[in-house]
């Protein structure tokens, strides 16, 4: 968690100590900033690269997802266990999807000798190392998913755990069955079935991010059927070059802070203190996200 701001203080540092460089920007070429360091785009959106998937890592081999299970407290723990199942396989198939297409996009950026615009750094080395972090996530979700399926062996049926894992294999054949088909859906169609189809991932307890970005494997090659096979290289593409986009540099610094009031309990303390004032009033709730969330603000 400390080393998420690197790259928004890398930023700063470089903006700073410009003056001390003998190399830098021209003022149309440094995002209209006069003064900044030959390179150091390059340094902050590949720190940015690095340290998003070094969390991603991090986060695959603690298995640490957010979901939303308020539904699925009102099954029994073997029924719970079957969305477990489910849950569990979509991960293991979308991780694996990325951690596979953007290995590919390794050997890709080796072979074709690609580097950095301004320091001329290899990328396929951090495309490496995106890859590395992408399996770690993968080999987490393939051990989660050995964990749940034991655990749910243990209180149903073999045929009835199968089932879940069909599913998940049956989601990820979609695009194919669509284009074998021959079917031609509108787009407002296809939107309203992938918005469909991530309600009921998100409800069935599969987390949040493993939902949308099922959504997007899968929407991808559907949405493109003149490029069908080229629309699956595509998904390891786009973990890659969202995190080496200089405008999301700060997001990082973001998530730091609403760690640190997490931790610190600041923003529970500040809706507790707000709870006292208007929550008995009709429509209390709201006022009181209101003036926890004007609290928050100037304290993070």
């Amino acid at each position: 968690m400390a080393f998420m701001p690197l790259p928004v203080f890398m930023d700063v540092f470089f903006r700073e100590t410009s003056g001390l460089w003998p190399e830098i920007f021209p003022e149309d070429l440094a995002y209209s900033i006069p003064t900044y360091m030959h390179g150091a785009h390059d340094l902050v959106v590949l720190a940015f690269l690095v340290v998003t998937f070094a969390g991603f890592a991090w986060l695959g081999a603690q298995n640490d997802h957010i979901s939303i299970t308020f539904l699925l407290e009102r099954f029994d723990e073997r029924k719970r266990r079957l969305f477990e199942v489910f849950s569990t396989s979509v991960s293991v198939g979308l991780l694996l999807a990325m951690a596979a297409t953007i290995g590919i996009k390794v050997w890709e950026r080796y072979s074709r000798k690609e580097y950095t615009e301004d320091i001329e750094l290899e990328l396929w080395t951090f495309t490496a190392f995106a890859a590395f972090a992408a399996l770690v996530m993968s080999l987490g979700a393939i051990a989660a998913f050995l964990k749940t399926l034991g655990k749910s062996l243990e209180e149903n049926p073999p045929y009835k755990c199968l089932i879940p894992i069909l599913v998940a294999v049956a989601l990820f054949a979609l695009p194919f069955v669509y284009e074998a088909a021959g079917l031609e859906l509108s787009m407002s169609v296809l939107g309203g079935l992938g918005m469909l189809f991530m309600v009921v991932m998100l409800f069935s307890g599969v987390p949040i991010g493993i939902s949308m970005g099922t959504v997007g494997l899968i929407g991808l090659p559907i949405l493109n059927p003149a490029n069908f096979n080229s629309a699956f290289p595509q998904w390891g593409l786009a973990p890659l070059t969202v995190p080496m986009k200089y405008d999301y540099t700060a997001i990082p610094l973001f998530i730091l802070m609403g760690e640190v009031a997490f931790q610190s309990r600041l923003s529970q303390d500040l809706f507790t203190a707000a709870n006292v004032w208007p929550g008995r009033l009709p429509g209390g709730r709201a006022r009181v996200g209101g003036q926890g969330e004007a609290g928050s603000a100037p304290a993070v």
